[in-house]
This record gives C-alpha cells, structure tokens and sequence, in this order.
C-alpha cells in the first residue's frame, strides 16, 4: 500500500464539461507519483456526472479510453470475464487489474485461446489499491509455448467482495496505429440471453473501407446457439435488416463469426445506421460478444459495446463527448423494444462538485494505472 494524495476540488457547471490533464495533478502530488489510481467522489444524485478517462498517443496513433464506474453497483459478484480479437500477430495485450478495496485480495487469472484447454493460469496478490499489468502475450507464450491465437478470452476470479477488482485489457500494434480494448463484464449482472449494439460502421471512412468483427465466446458449461442479425437505416429512411448465419458454441469455446458476406450487401446500400441484435438459447450471461469495425489499415477502429438491454441500471446516461480540431462524436440510439419508443436528449441543469483522489501504491515496477 503506497500514498495518498487528495486533489483539491473540482467544480463542473452545469451543463458542461472538464478536460483535465492528470500528468498535472501527479506533479501537483510529487515526484513518486508516476503510476496509481484514481478516484472520483462528487455530490449530487445518482447517475448526474460522467467522467471518462483517455490515453492518447497522437505520434502513434493509438487511444484508449475508459468510462469510470461504481464498482460496488456495476457487478453481482466476484467473476470477470472478457473477450479478445487480434489483428496481427504482432499485436502488444496488456491485462490490468487493479484492486479498489482497502484490503489484500487474491486474483485468479486464466488466459483461454479458442478452447479451455489451451489455457495459461497465473494466481496474483493485490495489495489494496494496487494496480498491476500483465503481458498476456509473454505470459501464454512461457505457460503454453505457442503464440497468443487471434481470438480467445480471459477468466478473472477473486477473493474480495463485488468490485473489489476492475479489469481491463489493451491491444495494440504501434507499426499500424491500431488500438483497442478487452472489456471485462460480470456474467451474474445479466438478465436475458440477448445482447445488442447500436454504431456498426460501415462503408468507408478517411478513403478506406471498414469491415465488421464479431467474436462470441461461451462461459458457460453447456453449448448455447448464437442467432443474430444487422438492422439498418437508408438515407431513404426505410429501415430493413440482414441475418447473421447460426453458429453453435462448445462450452467454453471463442470463434470468430464470419461476416463478410453479410455486411457486403450492406455496404452495396446507402447505410445511415446500423446495429447489432443476438440471441443464445444457454442462461443469460453465459455468452459474451465483442465487436468492432476497423479499417483496411487498422488504423480506423470502432468499437460496438454489446448489452443486455434488460440490465442497464436506468435508461438515462450522461458521457464526456468533444468536438474539437478534427475530431467529431456520434450519438446511436437504438429502441431494443418491440414498440415504438420517445427519447429526449437534455442537458444537466445542477454544478457538480468532485474531489479526486490519486494514489501511489509503490508497486511492483510492473504496475501502473
């Protein structure tokens, strides 16, 4: 367990944002805080402030970014689990796991390519408030003597109680620019077999052409049967959708889904949006989908979050958004209901106040934030 430093507080009026250079506060806290956490506490109800944090190199190309949580009210239990695509073999994972808690937990990490018996198991300590990276690639490389495979997926267990742990994966290729995330779920959270995405890009971006990655893996004990399906909306307004071809899934086993078919007569349209919709018939939580569109180049690269609509906490959100320099966001909202539905989209109306909170856990020199 390392120091503490408390961040003098911060006010965001209402109805609008912040950009805060963390590399500022760790100056302020001094020369030992180069890697720790960070923690946010504001007053206000519930749901009121987002806060996103991003890792941006522009020389590279490459960007992270990560939604902060409740961690207590983001997860039924102490089972993490994630799904990864690769696109080269070439590519840099890096597994962080950082414990939330004020005291020690334990961590159970398995690293399953395609099938669970080609499988890399590491046990790890966490101090409380530690933060600690692991190579996957290097790991499964040592404990299977084999390079990573292109699809696969990591089992966290730990000791501590529901949030004791967060979990996040990193891939990257420097050479191409490509950057993406494992996002790590709580398969007791969900409530349905369905899992669905809004903002599948399609077509061309920046004069190259994207495709459509998806990647299913069962973490269940008993097959499960993944039907899906693209709808979409054309510049007419007319609104259609395409079906994705079954697959069946061993327990245990990750494939990827082949698309290329599919999003090709999509592609011949004029597409404004389109979405992702899939259905398992194994209990709910029991399959996880990842996807993305990435250019030719990987240098593009789009990710779809996959829900289970029946488990989102409210069906309000408020998220950190810019338009800046070249920059532009896009907002997809999608009805996941069998009835039409009314959105509104408003603005906040009350100041916030957080105080952040930085720590220097003095960890191993392979941890970090």
């Amino acid at each position: 367990m390392g120091d503490r430093f408390d961040v003098p507080s911060v006010t965001v009026d209402a109805t609008s944002f912040l950009v805060i250079d963390l590399s500022k506060w760790a100056i302020l806290s001094g020369p030992t805080f180069q890697e720790g956490s960070l923690q946010l506490f504001y007053r206000g109800p519930d749901l009121q402030l987002g806060a996103q944090v991003k890792l941006i190199d522009p020389t590279l190309s490459l960007m992270f970014d990560e939604q902060l949580v409740e961690p207590a009210a983001m997860f039924a239990s102490s089972q993490l689990e994630g799904v990864w695509w690769l696109p080269t073999e070439n590519c840099q994972v890096n597994l962080v796991l950082s414990n939330t808690t004020d005291t020690a937990v334990s961590v159970f990490v398995a690293i399953e390519a395609i099938a669970p018996e080609l499988q890399s198991r590491e046990e790890l300590l966490l101090q409380p408030h530690e933060t600690h990276v692991t190579d996957v690639v290097k790991t499964y490389r040592e404990r299977q003597a084999r390079s990573l495979p292109k699809v696969g997926g990591i089992s966290i267990r730990h000791s501590g109680p529901k949030g004791a742990l967060l979990a996040r994966g990193l891939i990257q290729e420097s050479l191409i620019g490509y950057s993406s995330a494992i996002r790590f779920g709580d398969p007791l959270n969900a409530k349905s077999s369905r899992l669905h995405g809004a903002g599948l890009r399609l077509g061309v971006v920046a004069g190259e052409q994207l495709t459509a990655v998806v990647v299913a893996r069962n973490v269940g004990d008993t097959k499960a049967v993944l039907t899906g399906r693209i709808p979409f909306v054309s510049t007419d307004g007319s609104t259609g959708e395409v079906a994705i071809d079954k697959i069946k899934l061993r327990a245990g086993e990750t494939r990827a889904l082949k698309l290329s078919a599919t999003t090709h007569r999509l592609q011949r349209d004029e597409i404004v949006s389109a979405g992702l919709e899939f259905e398992y018939d194994s209990k709910p939580g029991s399959v996880l989908i990842s996807a993305l569109s990435t250019s030719e180049t990987r240098n593009q690269v789009f990710q779809v979050p996959m829900l289970d609509p029946l488990a989102q906490r409210s069906s309000t959100g408020g998220y950190p958004w810019l338009l800046e320099e070249d920059s532009s966001t896009v907002v997809y909202v999608k009805n996941t209901s069998e009835s039409r539905q009314q959105y509104v989209a408003s603005e906040l109306d009350r100041r916030s106040t957080i105080r952040p909170r930085i720590e220097n856990h003095r960890a191993p020199s392979n941890s970090c934030a």
